[in-house]
């Protein structure tokens, strides 16, 4: 599964996997640590938001929608927008995260992504 609502052809993540790769990784390894938790009785949960788009305002993220912007020969505002439809923030995704911890619907779950203007959504 690409962690990109809607969903982006492999094809089209030719600078992405290995990040994308790393987002999975964690989302398994929190599968894990929840598992280990259960088996010792420990009573911690392990839960991981994962950013569904990128973060043009990140380092990162403005780095590699830099490029693809200039593979495709846009703008990486229009980049963003085409693919996403909007900007996600990190100051949303502070807010988000905040407001997330202290919401029971999301209390049960291990993975949820997050999109711009869009709730925390579950993956699995």
């Amino acid at each position: 599964m690409v962690m990109s609502m809607p969903a982006i052809k492999p094809e089209d993540l030719r600078m992405s996997g290995g990040y994308i790769g790393a987002k999975r990784m964690v989302w398994f390894m929190a599968h894990q640590a929840n598992a280990v938790s259960r088996e010792r009785g420990l009573g911690i949960r392990f839960q991981v938001l994962v950013p569904a788009q990128l973060m043009a305002g990140t380092e990162l993220g403005h780095s590699v929608a830099a490029a693809y912007a200039e593979a495709e020969g846009i703008t990486i505002d229009d980049h963003i927008l085409t693919r996403y439809g909007a900007h996600l923030e990190p100051k949303q995704v502070g807010r988000q995260v905040a407001e997330w911890l202290a919401d029971p619907a999301y209390a049960t779950g291990v993975a949820y992504g997050i999109r711009a203007g869009m709730q925390p959504f579950p993956l699995d």
